[in-house]
């Protein structure tokens, strides 16, 4: 009862100061005026066990909780791969490199079909790869330095953010593939079909560097992991439209206000029945 006083203390007007201290103190710790220090106090997590003071045994439970999960998660990293229930670690995801391949496989079936003999898509790929490599080549350099964060990572950010199609167009197979290069979702900049086609290419070669993929096409693979994931039932129509961060805190649901809908309707069923 204490505890939640004291967690909605400034909801309910409550306030917890030396005089309430006092008198808890004086009414219910048998007059004891001075407490005995919490065993968490001294560092000793052995004594947290055999302590019964609040903090000291919500630490200890804690703490066991916390030893239980590291020693599971290593347990699983360890025997990871064996067996097959149990699948390797891994940072590929195959929904954000599908973004690629479906559009590669097109390519190679529009060449096949209507251009055999055009080298076109096989420069077109190689250029966007050696470009790619070449920023994160800059990324490696540009993280070596002492500079703040903010001022290494801004012009790798750039650099990729201006990688372009640079499409010849004296091709028919270039003129079909490229064409909804510059559509965009939701009038959306970064979502353009070419900046998705490029998040998932760089996702494709350089997953395993985390930090430098996430960085520079977060936006563009967490739209493609949505889409993914919402167009796999039967409406594939279904995709996730970004919003900014202020009309996300109107749209985020009310976890109370849910709570009481539910129980103004139990008790309607209740009254109806």
């Amino acid at each position: 009862m204490l505890l939640s006083e004291l967690v909605d203390q400034e909801k309910s007007g409550f306030e917890f100061d030396d005089n309430v201290w006092y008198r808890i103190r004086k009414e219910m710790c048998g007059g004891k005026m001075f407490l005995e220090a919490p065993a968490y106090k001294s560092g000793d997590l052995a004594a947290l066990a055999t302590s019964s003071q609040v903090i000291d045994v919500l630490k200890h439970s804690m703490h066991e909780r916390i030893q239980n999960g590291l020693t599971e998660f290593s347990n699983y990293c360890i025997g990871s791969g064996i067996g097959p229930d149990k699948p390797v670690l891994t940072t590929f995801d195959a929904d954000l490199v599908s973004y690629w391949n479906d559009f590669e496989k097109e390519a190679e079936q529009i060449t096949s079909q209507f251009e055999p003999s055009s080298p076109w898509f096989k420069g077109f790929r190689s250029t966007l790869i050696q470009e790619i490599d070449e920023c994160l080549s800059y990324w490696g350099e540009m993280m070596s330095g002492k500079e703040d964060y903010l001022i290494k990572v801004i012009p790798v950010y750039e650099r990729w953010r201006n990688i372009s199609s640079n499409v010849r167009y004296d091709s028919p197979v270039a003129a079909m593939l490229t064409s909804l290069f510059s559509n965009g979702i939701c009038r959306s900049k970064d979502l353009r079909q070419w900046d998705l086609l490029k998040a998932s290419l760089t996702f494709k070669r350089h997953h395993q560097r985390a930090w430098f993929v996430w960085q520079m096409a977060g936006r563009q693979l967490q739209f493609i992991k949505a889409c993914t994931v919402r167009g796999a039932g039967e409406n594939d129509l279904l995709i996730p439209i970004p919003v900014v961060s202020s009309t996300y805190r109107i749209l985020r649901p009310d976890a109370r206000r849910i709570e009481r809908v539910i129980a103004d309707q139990d008790r309607d069923f209740e009254d109806g029945s």
